[in-house]
């Protein structure tokens, strides 16, 4: 039981960083740590929940569900953030050939 109290805080901490995000231009970014931690919230509180919603999508295990969903997420970040850098770059180098 302790470590579902310390789970929550944790996730609890996460949301309230979602909602400090709203305020600022990253809303879209805001509203996914929320969902997500909201989300990781239920799943500790009634962690059968994972295998029965993985069972609906056809998965066996709802760690495997988990897991699977963690990889897309964390490719998308990848991307996004290679996207990000490569934008980045372009303005860098848009400046430096401005100041030279």
């Amino acid at each position: 039981m302790i470590i579902v109290l310390v789970l929550t805080g944790a996730l609890s901490l996460v949301v309230l960083y979602g909602i400090r995000l709203l305020s600022t231009a990253r809303r879209l970014v805001g509203f996914a740590v929320i969902a997500v931690a909201g989300a990781g919230i239920v799943l500790v509180w009634d962690p059968d929940l994972s295998t029965r919603l993985a069972n609906l999508v056809g998965v066996g295990r709802g760690t495997d569900l988990l897991v699977y969903l963690l990889f897309i997420l964390t490719a998308m970040l990848v991307l996004r953030s290679e996207e990000h850098t490569s934008e980045l770059q372009s303005h860098l180098n848009l400046v430096c050939r401005l100041l030279l």
